[in-house]
């Protein structure tokens, strides 16, 4: 703001090759992705099967909450995912062939 016209017009262009860099690589499947998915199943089940299925190919996978519905015999677990974008599709695949995956919602 104090005359800079140069520098300000320098970064502003830069932060835009950047986003568009970024678009580019991400159309083309290269890099990491992130997507938060919560898992319901139709029966009380253990959390470390389904981790052991996300863990397949996957970065990084953190658990973010679960709910136990005893009553109803229901399970919802929510997880941040961390991968390739094929590596992800993989893992959520594996996980609707399960009989006791009821929905999976991608975020």
């Amino acid at each position: 703001g104090s005359g800079e016209y140069l520098t300000g017009i320098a970064l502003y262009s830069t932060i835009w090759v950047v986003i568009l860099f970024d678009n580019y690589l991400e159309r083309k499947g290269i890099g990491s992705y992130r997507k938060r998915i919560a898992i319901s199943t139709n029966r009380i089940f253990s959390q470390k099967e389904i981790e052991g299925l996300l863990r397949n190919g996957l970065e990084r996978q953190v658990r973010i909450s679960a709910e136990i519905d005893k009553k109803n015999r229901r399970c919802c677990f929510v997880y941040m995912l961390e991968g390739r974008k094929e590596e992800i599709k993989r893992s959520l695949d594996s996980l609707l062939e399960k009989d006791w995956c009821e929905s999976i919602k991608v975020e």
